[in-house]
């Protein structure tokens, strides 16, 4: 900044007051886009306007309280005045910053919603905001999958909790498994023309949909000789992993074929995973089938035996496993019989109390040497009796 300003300003101060030169800073301001400064300009003169000292020296919370709401009134303002220059001048950052202060969020909403393809360089930004700040994570994870990969959109999804997004989550593996599965079903076509000379032998298959890669591997065990490979095995078990949080759908249809591809692979690609996931595509193959419906008595007995097998051994994982299939299948006295056997006590108050049977809980507590737990189970017992 030029020394102009300053002999400007005190020029002004002089001649024509301090709201003046206020004002005539603000307009500096917005001449050179420095809205930064134009932000705490405007505060400044709200500040000055309200009887307050234009440098804050105490917690805004002891401002007089008659003039609290208009203090706050008067920074929604200037931030809202800041932002949308900013958002004019396509700064989504800045802009953010200042709509982030004042809890508005609809504003940049709408402009990465709307935003047109960038070069890769200049959507950090917007997928950051997207994504990351959660304005639009659907979008976000778009961008993520066509500007930078599937495994830049795997390492995303594996490092985000989406306990509390449900909905989302299932957007992006949808997404990630369709990607995964088309690049997938690419190569095999490729190498099967390749192997026959034409492409007579796959032309006639759908190409996009379920049923694909299962039609172009069914009766050509050829495609795994020596240790053969056709995607990435990383991406391959990370997206079948991740693929049981998929209700009933088309992906999930095609999460099953990974799985058939998978069997198919040389075991020296399998390595070596915990139970009840030892046999990684089989395993999860299984998991995926009961949530598509099928065979479930039949898939449950694949896991209850693993769990079964690992009772002596102290291994918990295969009961947790089992204990999450049969909550998601509504068995809910199988589920608390087994979670009274591999739960600590104080964690079975929850499924106790929703089916009104603490008798787990009292059975867990006293097997565990927790007369706490146990005494609270047979106050809910004595409440129960009560009732």
């Amino acid at each position: 900044m030029t020394d102009v300003i300053f002999s400007e300003l005190e020029e002004l101060v002089k001649t024509h007051g301090v709201k003046k030169a206020i004002d005539h800073l603000a307009e500096q301001m917005i001449a050179r886009k420095d809205y930064n400064k134009l932000f705490y300009t405007l505060l400044v003169k709200s500040r000055l306007e309200l009887g307050l000292n234009v440098v804050p020296t105490a917690p805004s919370n002891d401002i007089p309280v008659d003039i609290q709401e208009k203090f706050e009134d008067n920074i929604r303002l200037s931030a809202r005045n800041v932002a949308e220059r900013f958002l004019k001048e396509n700064n989504l950052e800045q802009a953010w910053n200042f709509y982030r202060m004042i809890g508005e969020t609809e504003p940049i909403k709408a402009a990465i919603d709307a935003m047109e393809p960038k070069p890769e360089d200049e959507m950090e930004v917007p997928i950051r905001l997207a994504f990351y700040e959660g304005l639009n994570m659907p979008l976000g994870f778009d961008w993520i999958l066509e500007r930078y990969g599937l495994c830049n959109a795997i390492t995303t999804l594996t490092s985000q909790d989406f306990s509390q997004m449900p909905a989302v989550r299932e957007y992006c593996l949808q997404k990630l498994i369709r990607a995964l599965y088309g690049e997938l079903a690419i190569r095999l076509r490729n190498e099967i023309e390749k192997h026959d000379g034409n492409s007579s032998a796959v032309e006639k298959i759908p190409v996009g949909e379920a049923g694909e890669i299962k039609k172009l591997i069914e009766s050509r065990p050829w495609l795994f000789e020596e240790d053969n490979y056709h995607i990435d095995l990383s991406h391959l078990s990370s997206a079948v992993q991740m693929s049981i949080h998929l209700p009933g759908c088309k992906e999930l249809e095609m999460a099953l074929e990974l799985c058939a591809y998978g069997k198919n692979l040389s075991s020296r690609f399998l390595g070596k995973s915990e139970p009840p996931f030892e046999n990684l595509y089989e395993s999860y193959g299984k998991y995926l089938e009961i949530n598509a419906g099928r065979d479930v008595e039949k898939n449950l007995d694949y896991f209850r035996n693993i769990a079964k097998e690992n009772e002596p051994d102290g291994s918990s994982y295969p009961a947790e496993v089992l204990l999450q299939l049969l909550e998601k299948l509504g068995k809910s006295e199988e589920a608390l019989e087994l979670a009274g056997k591999t739960l600590n006590a104080s964690g079975l108050y929850g499924m106790c109390s929703k089916a009104g049977n603490f008798k787990p809980m009292q059975h867990a507590a006293q097997a565990q040497d927790d007369p706490v737990h146990f005494l609270a189970a047979l106050i809910e017992v004595e409440k129960a009796g009560k009732a």
